[in-house]
């Protein structure tokens, strides 16, 4: 399974979906307020806040169904 990952400069429906989620304007550009709002979300639900949405980030906000991984690093986090 090849890694996704959306960051600052990521664009498209993913991006809009996030933003969404975390309750920025929703414009599918992932800029420094989009990266602002993850950051609070990230540290909201005991992830690290830095800002990049990875697989645990994903999996956090019900975008990633399939990540036996992200539970083993959530109960060791």
């Amino acid at each position: 399974m090849s890694e996704t990952i959306y960051h600052k400069g990521s664009r498209g429906g993913m991006v809009a979906q996030i933003q969404k989620i975390v309750g920025t304007k929703t414009d599918g550009i992932f800029g420094s307020i989009t990266e602002q709002f993850v950051k609070l979300y990230q540290a909201n639900h005991n992830l690290i806040p830095d800002g990049i949405v990875g697989k645990l980030t994903l999996a956090e906000m019900g975008l990633l169904h399939d990540c036996e991984d992200c539970l083993i690093f959530q109960q060791h986090w």
